[in-house]
């Protein structure tokens, strides 16, 4: 999926910047030999710019429901700060691929 997914860039990068987003990342199988492109989902961590809690809901669901349309499938998003397990932080930072960094 890795390589399919430079074709989407430009479209994530417009919707990072409408969505305040200041990194986002693809983790899990999405960048991994376990991805099933009929059946996998894509798994994103994602950090947003900091501007209180004012429409951090729509920012969320915004992004979530946008890049669901742009890459024509299910999308798990995760928000880095609210992982309190260092296990799987550790994982996902391990292995991911960086798609936008403001």
């Amino acid at each position: 999926m890795a390589l399919q997914i430079e074709r989407f860039r430009p479209g994530i990068a417009e919707l990072c910047r409408k969505y305040r987003v200041s990194r986002l990342d693809l983790f899990g199988s999405s960048v991994g030999d376990d991805f099933d492109l009929r059946r996998s989902d894509l798994d994103f961590l994602v950090d947003f710019v900091d501007t209180g809690p004012e429409g951090a809901a729509d920012r969320y669901f915004g992004l979530q429901e946008s890049l669901q349309g742009l890459m024509g499938r299910p999308v798990d998003l995760v928000v880095r700060r609210a992982i309190h397990n260092p296990y799987f932080l550790d994982s996902a930072e391990r292995q991911h691929l960086n798609l936008y960094a403001a």
